[in-house]
């Protein structure tokens, strides 16, 4: 009678044990899963820079050469020999400074003689014109006096104009870049004498694509950087009316002032003319993300440090750097923990100061 009694006492503490049990641990697991519920609840900590946007000028960029502003060849306008040279290459002279000298050989003596003949031819017609007057000439007669009067003077003409260039002279302020005669040289008509050049203002020659040409004015400026390094600024001049048949480029003429000398000419160039100006922030490419739809963007943290995602357009390129377009005017930019974060995510910020661009 004892024995089933012991076994209902058995089950009973057996019950109450288990129960108890079960309580405990219960509350060892609410207590081991606090920390991972407050990890999991923690904001994921991300750098931050406050960057404003800043003017940038777009560029159109075109590859050209340097020309002299003015360059002519020297020719002789009557045949002879050189007597002299009076500019060596290399050598600079003023306009109307004489550079050759033909020798006046017997072109004295021809001017002599003609300024007798037309002094001559002269009395034969007055003579002519009294006795046609009074009918004891004929009309002919006189036509044929009048006609060697002329002869005569045009021939005493073409000796003046032989005498006169001999000198041989600048036709501008210039530089001679290279002399094709020597002293003694015998020439004829239009024999080329010498190159002769202007470089105290240097003309850049850049041929502007017909899809680009209404972004470029007259008057407008650009940078010129020759292949030297030299960087200068010059002023559009003149842009062809008609586009080159071949190429559909336009000619456009930018003018460089170089009274210094210290450009040379015939040189290539870089010409980057500002066509468009527009606030743009500068950024790392290694900031760039992609969103979903396969956009490129910068992803900044609103006034309640919640992540947002701008899509951009890149518009300028340079070693340090990026500019782009799309972002408010100003941004708070994460620069480090991108990667981790999505769009609408609240996070915790650390804000860096912003590097110089």
């Amino acid at each position: 009678m004892k024995k089933p009694h012991i076994i209902a006492i058995a089950m009973t503490v057996i019950i109450v044990l288990w129960m108890a049990s079960g309580m405990l641990f219960s509350a060892e697991s609410e207590t081991n899963s606090a920390p991972a519920k407050r990890e999991a609840q923690a904001k994921m900590l991300v750098q931050v820079e406050d960057k404003q946007a800043q003017v940038v000028f777009l560029y159109l960029t075109v590859q050209g050469q340097v020309e002299p502003n003015r360059q002519v060849i020297l020719r002789s306008d009557i045949k002879g020999r050189i007597a002299a040279l009076h500019a060596e290459e290399g050598q600079s002279i003023e306009a109307g400074e004489r550079f050759a000298t033909l020798a006046l050989e017997d072109r004295e003596i021809r001017l002599e003689r003609q300024k007798a003949q037309l002094k001559s031819r002269q009395e034969t017609y007055k003579r002519t014109q009294t006795l046609s007057k009074d009918n004891l000439q004929s009309k002919s007669m006189l036509e044929e006096a009048y006609a060697q009067l002329k002869a005569a003077e045009a021939d005493l003409a073409q000796i003046e104009f032989e005498i006169e260039k001999l000198e041989i002279n600048a036709p501008f302020s210039g530089t001679v870049d290279r002399r094709m005669v020597e002293q003694g040289s015998y020439v004829t008509e239009s024999t080329e004498i010498a190159r002769f050049v202007d470089n105290t203002s240097l003309k850049v020659i850049a041929p502007v694509a017909q899809q680009n040409i209404q972004q470029v004015s007259i008057g407008g400026t650009a940078e010129v950087r020759l292949a030297t390094g030299q960087v200068k600024e010059g002023k559009i001049t003149y842009i062809s009316p008609l586009a080159n048949q071949g190429t559909r480029t336009f000619r456009v003429e930018i003018m460089l002032d170089n009274r210094d000398q210290s450009l040379p000419a015939g040189m290539s160039a870089e010409i980057k003319i500002p066509v468009k100006e527009v606030n743009a922030h500068f950024v790392s490419p290694a900031i760039l993300a992609l969103s979903t739809d396969g956009d490129i963007g910068v992803k900044i943290t609103n006034e309640n440090n919640e992540v947002e995602f701008h899509s951009v357009t890149i518009v300028k390129s340079e070693t340090a750097g990026l500019w782009v377009t799309g972002l408010p005017q100003t941004a708070r930019i994460i620069t480090v923990g991108q990667g981790f974060v999505d769009d609408g995510t609240k996070v915790e910020i650390q804000i860096t100061s912003a590097k110089s661009e």
